[in-house]
């Protein structure tokens, strides 16, 4: 893995994302590579999961695959990214793959809140 660079943007791969462990208590332990990017830019290609009905919206999940049945192939919970854009911004769902940069929150307190958020979220397409 690159070193970690506290000031530009840090490429984040799901591969790093998906070693993080949950205990019986849904407790995490985030990798050590994670706990240093956390409150850092990272930039995570995936595609967009909408949250509720709406096609317009302001904070979305970010999976690495597209999902055709949310209740057949629902990924794990460390698979989930919640991206949250800055105020006033929206985007519309869209089934290709997106690439994400934002401010990365990682939760380890909380379980009833996603493990990873990015915040104040740059979206771009990644085709």
């Amino acid at each position: 893995l690159p070193p970690v660079d506290a000031k530009g943007v840090n490429a984040l791969p799901w591969s790093v994302v998906v070693e993080t462990t949950l205990d019986r208590h849904y407790k995490p332990t985030f990798p050590k590579y994670l706990k240093e990017l956390d409150g850092l830019t990272v930039e995570l290609t995936g595609f967009m999961q909408p949250i509720g009905e709406d096609v317009e919206c302001n904070s979305f999940l970010l999976i690495e695959y597209p999902v055709g049945c949310w209740f057949c192939e629902m990924p794990e919970m460390t698979a989930m990214t919640l991206v949250e854009l800055p105020e006033g911004k929206t985007r519309t769902f869209t089934r290709g793959p997106l690439k994400i940069a934002g401010k990365l929150k990682l939760n380890g307190n909380d379980p009833e809140n996603f493990l990873y958020t990015l915040k104040d979220a740059k979206v771009t397409s990644a085709e």
